[in-house]
């Protein structure tokens, strides 16, 4: 049996029962925002007095009290079930927090950036597996191996004795599913900061060593320090095993993560900054400003194992690292697939100030959300 849930909680609009907003309303104070109103202007309860009425902060904390709720509800009707014990949950998100005044009230600390950045505050999402199918050992403990969302359905068609192939998309000549089985890394002790490795993953690629080696052998001669050589070939050994596992995970044309090293190659990333605790606030200013330039500079590097803020930048002493992940990358985004197929709005013309998605879930769907194109090109 296989549940698939997939609240609308916590995202724009912010919409909560008014109960779950009072519960909250109080714990914010003076100290919210009204600006997600841009985007919720006919959301219960801003629509009745305007963006006045709106305590961003307040709702965003309801919304995910609701979504805990939510889930609570579930576990405590399969445990009646008598099911809980046979049950593997797994709650995911699919991306950080964004952090748009007028789009949200959501802060990422203490990673830098958030939604629409492939910074940490972007991409390392929160998600928890729970249930009887996670072994008594490693239940409370935290999964170190990072997790792409793609992996998800490899290992449950692994869990499940499924074979993950999709011959459909096959014959259409679509690629092939790009996901590794993780039970290993979810259900195994792990080490401090470091992927259990215990197969190969056949999947991606592996990188030729003599990338790695051969820039190194190449800094020995020139006469660099034995300390930093020291450090160079830790991370070099390092980086040939996560990448004979198939430990890698690109995540766009110009992020690169294997291990623990990142590489961001961009020379236009936003919101890079770290957000404090209690953002957003009422002296909060916009900070789409913050833009970090990497690529000009011939790529950014950070462990965000020992560095999840990505504050301190390896790439000046560890060039060849970075050359290393870039020719790698090189290779990754020539089988990069994108679906070009677009669609039309399927909307009337006037709307009321509000996105085609919305106006369909008021008047189509029940207040639910659904379908609102007409169609691929």
């Amino acid at each position: 049996l296989l549940l698939f849930f997939a609240p609308h909680v916590a995202h724009c609009p912010l919409q909560v029962p008014q109960d779950k907003f009072d519960e909250f309303r109080a714990l914010t104070g003076e100290d919210d925002i009204s600006q997600c109103a841009a985007q919720t202007p006919y959301i219960y309860p801003g629509s009745g007095g305007g963006p006045s009425v709106m305590r961003c902060k307040a709702q965003y904390a309801a919304m995910v009290k609701t979504l805990d709720d939510s889930v609570g509800a579930l576990v405590d009707k399969l445990k009646a079930r008598g099911m809980w014990e046979d049950t593997l949950l797994v709650l995911t998100s699919d991306n950080g927090g964004p952090v748009l005044l007028d789009e949200s009230a959501s802060t990422n600390f203490p990673l830098r950036g958030g939604k629409y950045t492939p910074l940490e505050g972007g991409v390392r999402a929160a998600a928890l597996v729970a249930g009887g199918a996670v072994p008594v050992a490693v239940r409370g403990t935290p999964v170190v191996a990072p997790i792409h969302v793609a992996d998800w359905y490899t290992t449950l068609c692994a869990l499940a004795g499924v074979d993950h192939t999709d011959t459909r998309a096959a014959q259409w000549g679509l690629p092939p599913v790009d996901g590794i089985d993780q039970w290993d890394a979810i259900a195994s002790p792990a080490s401090p900061l470091r992927w259990p490795v215990s197969q190969p993953a056949p999947a991606r690629r592996v990188l030729s060593s003599s990338l790695v080696e051969g820039p190194l052998r190449l800094r020995a001669e020139q006469g660099v320090s034995a300390t930093a050589m020291a450090v160079a070939d830790e991370y070099a050994a390092s980086l040939r095993s996560e990448l004979a596992s198939g430990r890698e995970i690109p995540l766009d044309g110009d992020t690169l993560l294997v291990g623990d090293l990142k590489l961001h190659n961009s020379s236009d990333i936003h919101f890079a900054v770290v957000q404090p605790p209690d953002f957003p606030n009422a002296s909060s200013t916009d900070i789409r400003h913050f833009v970090q330039d990497c690529g000009s500079k011939g790529g950014c590097l950070y462990d965000v194992a020992n560095d999840p803020s990505e504050l301190v930048d390896l790439s000046a002493s560890m060039p060849d690292i970075v050359d290393a992940m870039l020719a790698r990358l090189a290779q990754l985004r020539r089988g990069f697939f994108e679906n070009a197929e677009t669609g039309a709005d399927d909307c009337p013309s006037d709307t009321a100030g509000m996105p085609c998605a919305c106006w369909a879930g008021v008047h189509r769907w029940g207040g639910f959300m659904g379908p609102y194109q007409s169609g691929a090109f």
